[in-house]
């Protein structure tokens, strides 16, 4: 209970004092495409940053500083070099961010400004130091010399300011292709809609698993259908590219499930869920479920339940993974005729799970293991729905057992 209420305090408090946007598209929207970075507070505290330390260089290089005795040879060069290199590095990634240049990999360019202005802020604040501590040995002037050294110290700590903030805005922005597990309350992004392209024939596989409702062939009560995804097929290369370590797993087959029951019943409770949860985004995401073969029948006809998991660690209810690779110790030993399910799978707000869970707290519908989101549960019926059917068998069953998996959301390791 006490650590449930840390979280959810730990969620509030970073919610009211970072609120992120909830998407990537809203994020390159509204932040990271051309001419948007300066308008945010990030790109203002980053400014004044770089005027504070062009201020303290400007006045520093103004000066004649023979009037401090027994100097340091070095020390007329110090200053400049330590709180340049400060104010280039900082005006340097201020216009990566403001041109738009970041728009395709956010996630690497916000990482490298943390990173690179922190180091040179730190050098920045050592030379200013430096600086004061020298001035007490002026002669001349004292007051005035001992300007450059304080707005140093100023301006690099406004960096290190900028690099906190820039850390708050951006911390749940994620790659195309290398985006991060969901962390807490906070929703990622979607995983990109199942898009088909015209294969070099006429194929069955020219519509998502969503638009089956709206075929007249098909009505509610109709069995369960498997369909073979050719290999040309975009839906087969997005499950495919979901795979973790394709050198030890070697896909045999991929089936498409069509169940219009289920398929009815997830729509109906998407809906519901985007009318409770209005002021959260409701994303769909693209998860493994590993089990045994004689449990895929029941689980296309009837959809997953709980009660057939055998390990509730994170929360007793139904159990998925963005790794292909945890979620493959749940399937049948031995390395061959092995199969895992692909779902579709609805989640608002997560939070950290334990065993003792039933259901989440007020306001969550989802829970996870740590932050890493390894591990996601869903507690409530037709929140998900079976998808796609992998056959497949392993080249060393042995692989990945004992190690912490971390997902990498659909790209994965």
């Amino acid at each position: 209970m006490a650590e449930r209420a840390i979280n959810q305090k730990k969620a509030q408090f970073l919610s009211n004092i970072a609120p992120v946007s909830a998407t990537l598209d809203e994020i390159v929207r509204d932040k990271l495409e051309c001419g948007k970075f300066p308008l945010t507070k990030t790109g203002w505290v980053k400014v004044v940053a770089m005027l504070v330390c062009l201020a303290a260089l400007a006045l520093f290089l103004a000066q004649t500083w023979d009037v401090c005795l027994d100097k340091p040879d070095w020390y007329d060069i110090l200053f400049p070099v330590c709180v340049g290199l400060n104010f280039v590095v900082e005006l340097l990634l201020y216009m990566i961010f403001s041109c738009g240049a970041t728009v395709k990999y956010p996630g690497k360019w916000v990482k490298a400004d943390i990173i690179l202005n922190f180091i040179f802020s730190l050098i920045g604040i050592i030379g200013s130091v430096v600086t004061i501590a020298t001035t007490v040995k002026c002669t001349e002037n004292v007051s005035f010399h001992k300007i450059p050294g304080p707005l140093g110290v100023a301006g690099g700590g406004l960096s290190v300011v900028g690099c906190a903030a820039i850390f708050l805005m951006y911390r749940y922005v994620e790659d195309e292709e290398d985006s991060q597990p969901p962390r807490l309350s906070r929703p990622i992004p979607t995983v990109p809609s199942i898009r088909h392209q015209p294969p070099p024939e006429r194929s069955q596989h020219n519509s998502s698993i969503f638009d089956i409702s709206l075929d007249p062939n098909y009505n509610v009560g109709s069995v369960v259908t498997f369909t073979e995804l050719p290999s040309y097929d975009s839906e087969y290369r997005v499950v495919t590219n979901m795979i973790t370590n394709k050198r030890n797993f070697k896909v045999d087959r991929i089936d498409k499930i069509a169940n219009p029951y289920l398929i009815k019943a997830y729509e109906l409770k998407r809906e519901q869920k985007r009318l409770q949860h209005a002021d959260a985004f409701v994303e769909e995401r693209l998860l493994f479920h590993g089990t045994k073969r004689a449990n895929v029948d029941a689980i296309c006809k009837m959809n997953f339940d709980w009660r057939r998991c055998k390990a509730h660690e994170y929360g007793k209810g139904v159990s998925f993974s963005p790794n292909s690779t945890y979620s493959s110790n749940y399937s049948d030993p031995g390395l061959d005729n092995k199969v895992m399910l692909v779902a579709k799978v609805l989640v608002a707000n997560s939070c950290i799970g334990n065993k003792f869970m039933e259901l989440p707290p007020d306001g969550y519908d989802t829970s996870q293991k740590g932050e890493d989101g390894v591990v996601i549960v869903k507690y409530e019926d037709s929140e998900f729905y079976p998808a796609y059917k992998i056959s497949y068998h392993v080249l060393d069953e042995n692989f990945g057992k004992g190690n912490r998996y971390k997902s990498r959301g659909r790209r994965i390791i």
